[in-house]
């Protein structure tokens, strides 16, 4: 069986690691946090969504909506769950930072082969 690491889960590596697992691609997810954090996030959570609460447009005639509507073919679950928590925006769809935490509730989906790998706090990096 092949197997896999993916280092950061972040938006694109826990959409990366989810996908492979998804394929029957044995998958390491190594995330720094929460022994290490960064200024721009706020929780220990994977994939949070940092720096603006917005994925522009749904529109498919501008990159942003186009990238989502391929994204939504591929069964994404980082959209997935954006969509679930999504709030009004004036005409962009805003996610709500808090309460989207989409490795976590995918793995409530039952991801066979993800195996999910962060330091103790206080370990030396």
């Amino acid at each position: 069986m092949a197997e896999i690491k993916v280092v950061g889960a972040g938006l694109a590596g826990a959409e990366a690691a989810w996908q492979a697992a998804q394929r029957g691609v044995q998958v390491t997810l190594c995330e720094m946090r929460p022994a290490q954090m960064t200024p721009a996030h706020r929780t220990a959570a994977m994939a949070e969504l940092v720096c603006s609460n917005s994925l522009g447009s749904d529109l498919v005639d501008r990159a942003p909506g186009l990238l989502k509507a391929e994204l939504r073919f591929l069964r994404s679950v980082i959209l997935s769950c954006a969509d679930e928590t999504a709030v009004p925006a004036g005409g962009v769809p805003a996610k709500a930072r808090r309460g989207s935490k989409p490795v976590q509730r995918a793995g409530h989906r039952r991801s066979v082969g993800l195996r999910v790998v962060c330091p103790r706090q206080g370990a030396a990096g």
